[in-house]
């Protein structure tokens, strides 16, 4: 198992490290205030993490989840075939679309993050992830407070008007106070007899739900409602012996949640309050998704490729709504888009992930009887997850608690299952004294791990700052240089899309055009970089046609493929 020394140091990165991604925001000299950098410090810190871990952890994790290891590892080689298979530009699958950064170094990074948590050994440490999870909650808490009463302080353009949180959106910002609820709730009901615990908690749980109703997120006020529903539960089977109590609540539990769902779909009473026009889109997006990963199925179409088919995988009814013109880059369903991005083997051990955990979380119901907070605020914050993922994007600051969470709870039932056995639990560690098998210290492994996450993750955060820096010069050759690929500065559609429009607003139309054929080259399934020949004056009529004909490949149930501006 896990040394003493290097558990010590994993715990503490565990509380820092995760409350470090999901408020880590910064405005100054970046177009993209909160994904890119987001990744960039779960580059940095899930590193570190896994590094911590040693050979003797490797072999303590194989032996006691040999199964999750294997499906951990599917996963890896199942991204591997998707990158190789897939047309898509390589930086895109690697770094991920600007703006969601969902490639495969993110999913790498959450398998890492997940990886550690698994080979926790102390209640203590796993303590840690929650606490870190309370420091993220509060610092949030705070600053949407701080904007309700007085504005906000961070520079960034708000088009929602409503609360953002530290990540961008009140949508995630909703979802993400909706799961902590769930951790407040299970305090106050742990801690019920301490009124020096409970009035803070009470206070806390107060805030966050104002807090949820005026982010006005749909996902917010339901994780509160199925907050309060799992604590429920643990709370009725840790009250009565007799299984009848608890077969009722959660009868009860069942149908209200029929009732929900049948109301987002506009069917039943709850249609006025819970039902909006983005189920409808969902609808779509979800469809189009489900035919890319049907149409690749061995392969997917590449990680964060979903707005390269997304036009060619819709189906006719898309054209009338959403709208020809209404295009998205993700399915707004994480299962989807992960069978989108890699078929059936991604979605395969993805799923195969999932169900471990769930697994975990029924054994740890079924041995304990008693309401243990540490348990119910673990899987109500990560059922919580879950749920926002079916109809949301995965936004890294939400993301990272999903696996780190999934982990958390392996860990905490394997820890509670050896605990409750001695017999087991002294096979296990042995009577031998320990041996320090550490060649290289934990805090310097961890500070090489760092520097290595660093130069790894940082390509898209370096091309983000040269392009804003570029972008402030207002110097031609500046900014043309920030398309000159290179490892630090790895190319994007976005880019090229925007520097084609300024050179065309600027009269500069030799090079718009060959920004514009650069544009192509780099993604020859970019709808938007190859219309991009019916704008520019510059454009031959051949050209026009090629690009028109391209048009009509990548859009084949669109009708209306023609020119916009000539």
């Amino acid at each position: 198992m896990i040394e003493k020394e290097s558990e010590s140091l994993l715990s503490k990165f565990l509380l820092v490290g995760p409350a470090a991604v999901t408020l880590f925001v910064f405005t100054s000299g970046v177009t993209d205030p909160v994904n890119v950098n987001k990744l960039l410090a779960l580059g940095v810190f899930s590193c570190a993490g896994f590094a911590l871990l040693t050979v003797k952890t490797y072999r303590f994790i194989w032996k006691e989840h040999k199964l999750v290891v294997i499906a951990g590892l599917g996963f890896v080689l199942a991204s591997i075939n998707s990158l190789f298979q897939s047309d898509s530009p390589v930086a895109q699958q690697l770094y991920g679309v600007y703006g969601r950064n969902n490639g495969i170094l993110l999913y790498l990074f959450l398998l890492l993050l997940f990886t550690a948590a698994l080979t926790l050994t102390k209640i203590s440490s796993v303590r840690m992830v929650l606490i870190s999870l309370v420091v993220a909650g509060s610092v949030n808490l705070v600053y949407c407070g701080w904007v309700l009463l007085y504005g906000d302080f961070i520079g960034w353009t708000n088009p929602y008007g409503n609360i953002l949180g530290t990540f961008g959106n009140p949508n995630f910002v909703g979802a993400f106070l909706g799961m902590f609820s769930s951790l407040l709730i299970s305090l106050v009901i742990a801690y019920h007899r301490n009124i020096k615990i409970l009035v803070p908690v009470l206070l806390a749980l107060g805030v966050t739900i104002i807090e949820i109703v005026e982010s006005n997120a749909m996902q917010g006020r339901v994780l509160l409602v199925l907050g309060i529903v799992i604590n429920g539960f643990y709370l009725v089977k840790s009250r009565f012996k007799s299984w009848a109590p608890l077969a009722i609540y959660s009868a009860i539990s069942a149908a209200g949640g029929i009732v929900g769902l049948l109301g987002t779909l506009q069917i039943g009473p709850l249609t006025q309050i819970l039902y909006k026009q983005s189920v409808s889109l969902r609808g779509e997006y979800w469809n189009a998704g489900l035919n890319m990963g049907k149409t690749h199925l061995l392969s997917g179409v590449g990680f964060d490729s979903y707005g390269d088919w997304y036009r060619e995988s819709r189906r006719a009814s898309a054209l009338i709504t959403p709208g020809p013109e209404t295009i998205t880059n993700t399915s707004h369903n994480v299962f989807i888009d992960i069978f989108a991005f890699g078929g059936l083997p991604l979605i395969f051990f993805y799923l195969a992930i999932f169900g471990f955990v769930v697994l975990s979380i029924v054994r740890q119901t079924r041995r304990n009887q008693e309401f243990d907070p540490i348990f119910v605020s673990l899987t109500g914050a990560w059922l919580g997850y879950q749920l926002q993922s079916v109809i949301s994007i995965n936004q890294i600051g939400l993301a990272l608690w999903g696996w780190l969470l999934g982990g958390s709870i392996i860990a905490y039932e394997r820890i509670s299952r050896n605990s409750s056995n001695p017999e087991q639990l002294k096979s296990k560690t042995g009577s031998r004294k320990p041996v320090n098998s550490q060649f290289i210290s934990p805090s310097l492994r961890a500070g090489i791990a760092m520097g290595l996450g660093l130069i790894i993750v940082v390509p898209p955060f370096s091309a983000d700052v040269k392009w804003r820096s570029a972008q402030e010069s207002g110097d031609a050759a500046r900014i043309e240089s920030v398309l000159v690929p290179s490892y630090f500065n790895p190319p994007t559609s976005y880019k090229y899309l925007q520097i084609v429009g300024a050179l065309e607003q600027s009269n500069l139309t030799d090079l718009a055009h060959k920004y514009a054929a650069k544009a192509v080259e780099y993604n020859p399934r970019s709808y938007e970089s190859w219309r991009l020949f019916t704008i520019i004056r510059s454009a031959t009529p051949e050209e026009i046609e090629i690009a028109l004909g391209k048009m009509a490949e990548l859009d084949p149930k669109n009708p209306n493929v023609v020119p916009s501006i000539k």
